[in-house]
């Protein structure tokens, strides 16, 4: 066997011992039907290492082995064991994976596993599933904020669109200054309506036209169907338009095109002119 050769064997051999001393330490409680799994960390102090041990151990009942109080000072003991080692309880399952579960100390090995530590698991999962799940509740949470982030943008988008729409409609509104008006035969429901509102305007110039709710329960004439039929006349004759104090929530774009709608019985609405022109439009009207 040649030198190289001889260096890579002694090589081979220190890599294998460094393996073995890294190697965590794996013992089984009770020895005849085990019921934990004890894992020591390696390169841990040996005192630290036994003290585990000794803290692990369980009786073939299923009982410790010792009391802590007989090892040492109990805060300094469980502290030393959770640093070192960790058991997994051999007959309590996770209900997740099936694997044993991992516990850090007596405690939580009795609340999982039962006094006697042979107790089937229906509740508790291990801690790696716990790490899964808690990682798919925070992806989960972080969806659901930005689900709500989109969607309180959306909101904010379409309430500026509303916004939007509904300033370009009462400027429309605004334009409409009585030259395209007709007003309506006598026999219609709008003509005795409009002749109402025109005496409103003269004698209460300052005052708006309210609407047939703000109105409730009689409305313009008693009959508060009547005055929405009386109003929609109006409006489509160009004599009245939609006063911007009707309240913005009354109003709603329309899904199918886009326009704005509204309730003819909520909206405030003013003469189209001024209250001198809608008086000679009512006196140059014939009344038959």
């Amino acid at each position: 066997m040649g030198k190289r050769e001889r260096r890579r064997k002694r090589e081979r051999a220190r890599a294998k011992e460094r393996r073995a001393a890294a190697a965590p330490i794996a013992v089984v409680f009770p020895t005849g039907a085990p019921r934990i799994r004890v894992v020591v960390k390696p390169d841990q102090p040996q005192d630290a290492q036994d003290l585990a041990l000794l803290y692990w151990e369980v009786t073939e009942t299923g009982k410790w082995a010792r009391s802590v109080e007989s090892i040492g000072d109990l805060q300094s003991v469980v502290a030393t064991v959770k640093s070192v080692s960790h058991a997994t309880l051999l007959g309590s399952l996770c209900t997740q994976c099936e694997e044993p579960i991992r516990v850090p100390n007596r405690s939580w090995a009795v609340r999982v596993a039962g006094p006697k530590l042979d107790r089937p698991n229906a509740t508790y999962i291990c801690s790696e599933c716990s790490a899964v799940r808690e990682q798919e509740q925070q992806q989960e949470a972080k969806l659901r904020a930005e689900a709500a982030r989109a969607e309180q943008e959306r909101q904010r988008e379409q309430a500026e669109e509303l916004a939007r729409k509904i300033a370009e409609e009462f400027d429309k509104e605004d334009a409409k200054d009585g030259s395209a008006g007709t007003l309506t035969a006598p026999s219609s429901p709008g003509f005795a309506l409009y002749i109402a509102l025109a005496n409103h305007a003269v004698y209460r110039p300052n005052n708006l036209i309210p609407s047939v709710s703000d109105l409730f329960p009689v409305g313009w004439t008693g009959d508060m169907d009547y005055d929405v039929t009386a109003l929609k006349d109006l409006y489509y004759a160009g004599l009245i338009a939609l006063s911007r104090e009707t309240p913005a929530d009354r109003l709603e774009v329309s899904l199918e095109d886009g326009g704005v709608n509204f309730l003819i019985a909520d909206a405030r609405w003013r003469l189209v002119g001024d209250a001198t022109m809608a008086a000679e439009r009512v006196e140059r009207h014939p009344r038959s």
